[in-house]
């Protein structure tokens, strides 16, 4: 095959041609990926790195704003109003034990974090290029900073707050009469804030990493 090569400087010549070639190529296939739609508009600049045609990203675009907007919306607001109700009942004279004050305090934490997840679906929503009703630029600054952290945290303190209910109910059960002398004297809502502050700060601390290893670049 080299007999078609007459020197180094033709073989240099072609390479530099194929290159040339590769990258027009590139340049082409990176057009034909984001370039704008314009009989959709919301499917301006949609990357098909994935092979996906424009129907079947619109038919992914359909799906998610059935699953994750209308439908977990929906459900999440069924879960923040049965939880507000299950407070106050909680919230009753004849309710006033520590088990209960946990559970008042789990159910806060499960309203934070469908408020946010609720919150998050409305100001951008799956498959739109770009937030409603703020900036883009703030709504990153605010998802990165405010809103990815404080959901972290809550799944953490729901967890540990279980736990802790877990282990309230246990000694319950395996020594009723040592367990209910022991919570007798004591105040529901004091022994309920003694627990539920070590838990948030170990919550936060384990959520700490997440503030320092995402940022936000112009």
């Amino acid at each position: 095959p080299m007999e078609y090569i007459a020197s180094y400087h033709e073989l240099g010549e072609m390479l530099e041609s194929v290159a040339a070639l590769h990258n027009k190529s590139q340049n082409a296939k990176a057009v034909m990926m984001f370039a704008s739609n314009t009989t959709s508009p919301s499917m301006q600049w949609q990357c098909v790195d994935n092979r996906l045609s424009v129907t079947e990203i619109e038919q992914w675009q359909t799906f998610s704003f059935w699953v994750e907007g209308i439908i977990q919306c929906s459900l999440g607001l069924v879960g923040i109003v049965a939880n507000i109700v299950a407070i106050i009942v909680l919230s009753s004279l004849k309710m006033q034990s520590i088990f209960n004050k946990l559970l008042i305090c789990l159910m806060s934490v499960y309203i934070v974090v469908m408020s946010v997840a609720i919150f998050d679906e409305i100001i951008w929503p799956a498959g739109v290029d770009k937030p409603r009703y703020i900036s883009g630029e703030f709504f990153l600054y605010l998802f990165t900073y405010t809103l990815r952290p404080v959901k972290q945290t809550m799944r953490y303190s729901s967890i540990f707050i279980t736990t802790v209910m877990a282990r309230h109910r246990f000694l319950s059960l395996r020594h009723p009469i040592a367990y209910r002398n022991s919570i007798k004297s004591l105040n529901p809502w004091k022994s309920a804030v003694r627990i539920l502050v070590p838990v948030v700060v170990g919550s936060v601390i384990l959520t700490a990493p997440l503030v320092f290893e995402t940022a936000v670049e112009n």
